[in-house]
């Protein structure tokens, strides 16, 4: 009997251990999947922050190691460019909340998966190894996009409306509740009015408005230098053309003054010649008649 309870304490005792070292070993494992590094941030302007799953809120510098399921965010003003393992880099716009849900890479086979959640804001995904071969899917709220070895912008708008443009690669496909619409043909762009919305067929964007969206993901620093150097170049101009009229005008009143000065010298000049020479001539046409009345 005392022996029968021994051997289910030892039992029961195993087991718990067992369950408790697995327990722990998984915590452990859990831990190093969430902790696992996926890219850096291979560029910031202003402020941009991430969250690592198991670790404080940072802001994001150049070189920052970037994790499995961190969440990134951006304030009105930031910007940030994250490159990850396989190759792909992802430009982060102003205002904008996203988490990397799935990234995982094989580099041996140059094989994976990738999904990022988009809850709202602007990104420019370029695709690298895993879009090669598999598409990358951008979640957001009202519907999942898929992008094949290329290039697109996707906007999650304040108003609940989704806009997508596809810059270039084999294929962009947009799904919402079970409506897809794909698109192989770059510069075109498709949209969602709000949510339970259909997806509209795809359509060319004027490349006015596509540079006016891709100016979003450029700093205010460089657009207001952009700026000040076409200022600066309208100002140089603007001086040439000033300096320039003001010589030729110069130039040419002085041209002027000085034919009127030679022309008021050499008239004067005759002028008083002539006027001298009448003097004379009549001195001496007097004394001539004075000469004879003597005589």
């Amino acid at each position: 009997m005392m022996r029968d309870l021994i051997t289910k304490a030892s039992v029961v005792g195993g087991v718990l251990c067992a369950a408790a070292l697995y327990s722990t070993l998984h915590s452990t494992l859990s831990m190093a999947a969430t902790d696992r590094e996926v890219g850096v941030t291979a560029g910031v302007n202003t402020t941009a922050q991430g969250t690592p799953p198991s670790g404080e809120k940072r802001t994001l510098l150049t070189g920052t190691k970037m994790h499995f399921e961190e969440k990134v965010v951006t304030n009105a003003t930031g910007r940030a460019q994250l490159l990850f393992a396989d190759g792909s880099s992802m430009t982060v716009g102003p205002n904008s909340d996203l988490v990397i849900d799935t990234f995982i890479y094989n580099p041996d086979t140059k094989t994976g998966e990738m999904a990022v959640n988009l809850t709202k804001g602007f990104i420019r995904f370029v695709g690298g190894r895993i879009s090669k071969k598999n598409a990358v899917r951008i979640k957001t709220p009202i519907g999942s996009i898929g992008i094949r070895g290329g290039i697109a912008l996707v906007e999650m708008q304040p108003t609940g409306a989704l806009e997508v443009d596809f810059l270039f690669g084999e294929e962009l496909v947009l799904e919402v509740d079970g409506n897809v619409q794909t698109t192989t043909t770059p510069g075109t762009f498709m949209s969602v009015a709000g949510a339970g919305q259909a997806p509209s067929a795809p359509v060319r964007r004027a490349s006015s408005a596509l540079n006016q969206r891709l100016r979003s993901f450029e700093s205010q620093a460089d657009n207001d230098s952009e700026t000040a150097d076409a200022d600066g170049q309208q100002s140089n101009n603007n001086q040439s053309g000033g300096q320039s009229g003001g010589q030729s005008n110069g130039q040419a009143g002085g041209q002027q003054a000085g034919s009127n000065n030679a022309g008021g010298s050499a008239g004067g000049g005759q002028n008083a010649d002539s006027e001298t020479a009448d003097a004379d001539g009549q001195q001496s046409n007097n004394n001539q008649s004075g000469g004879q009345s003597g005589g």
